[in-house]
């Protein structure tokens, strides 16, 4: 994460002028300290990695101006993995290592002033991390889509994210310099994060945020095993928490790929999402 005084474009190319603070390294759920930031006062926060990384720039960057009453550095936000959506919402999630807990933060001012992606940033992620944030992309896609507060643009967004991932998603698994299933990916990762964003996430993204602290599960992992059982992410069918028409499983039945998975078990004990709909496994 880049702290600069000041950044400017002069003739096309980009100059940094002024002072630059660096703070690397730091370990997602550790302690980041404000006493940095207040004794720099940056006009810019430029974040650059995975989620924990971009919430963490985000997070420092509210808490600062809450703080110090200073104005508010401007965000920019440069993801490293296609998963949490990060550079695009409002939404920031702090952990706590020693209590076992993750605390979220809501505020439009947190949504960053500049999003950049690059799918070359993210050949290099591991298969297994590939895996979990792709699924946290799927989550995103289905819980907004099937959220009562959807509307016509954020399930466009949705429906559009969900079908890159299923498409994209095994062929990045398995051949991580695919630079086309990477940007897939990486535009999926962004469009499902503007869909939530407007839309809201449910049940499914509650209980993997708590499950992932208490059992140290990566988010997507969580997500991932959670999602046949609780897809859409309603509660039952309350109508503040689940959308009556429950079209979580209109996404999987479009897909031809699709295989039966445990919440649909001709025994009938599986998991039926809401109002009788289920959402399909895919085998990467």
């Amino acid at each position: 994460m880049w702290s600069c005084s000041r950044i400017c474009t002069e003739g096309g190319d980009r100059v940094a002028e002024g002072k630059q603070r660096i703070i690397q390294k730091f370990v997602p759920g550790k302690q980041v300290t404000l006493a940095h930031i207040l004794e720099f006062r940056p006009d810019t926060v430029i974040a650059l990695g995975g989620g924990s990384a971009i919430d963490t720039g985000k997070a420092i960057s509210f808490i600062y101006t809450k703080s110090s009453g200073a104005a508010k550095p401007r965000c920019i936000a440069i993801p490293t993995t296609s998963g949490t959506g990060s550079e695009v919402t409002s939404f920031s999630g702090l952990s706590d290592l020693e209590a076992g807990a993750k605390y979220p933060l809501v505020d439009d001012t947190m949504l960053p002033e500049i999003a950049m992606l690059d799918p070359a940033l993210t050949v290099t992620v591991p298969a297994h991390v590939t895996a979990d944030t792709g699924m946290d992309v799927l989550t995103h896609a289905v819980e907004a889509y099937a959220s009562p507060a959807a509307s016509d643009f954020t399930d466009t967004l949705a429906k559009k994210a969900f079908a890159l991932v299923l498409e994209y998603l095994p062929r990045a698994f398995r051949d991580g310099q695919d630079c086309e299933a990477r940007e897939k990916l990486h535009s999926a990762s962004c469009m499902a994060g503007m869909a939530f964003n407007n839309a809201t996430l449910g049940l499914c993204h509650g209980i993997a945020h708590a499950m992932g602290e208490l059992l140290h599960l990566p988010h997507g992992r969580s997500n991932a095993l959670l999602l046949p059982y609780r897809a859409g992410g309603g509660a039952g069918t309350h109508p503040t928490y689940y959308r009556a028409d429950d079209r979580s499983g209109d996404c999987s039945a479009a897909y031809p790929g699709r295989r039966a998975c445990p919440a649909e078990r001709e025994d009938g004990r599986g998991s039926q999402t809401g109002a009788g709909g289920s959402l399909h496994c895919w085998q990467l």
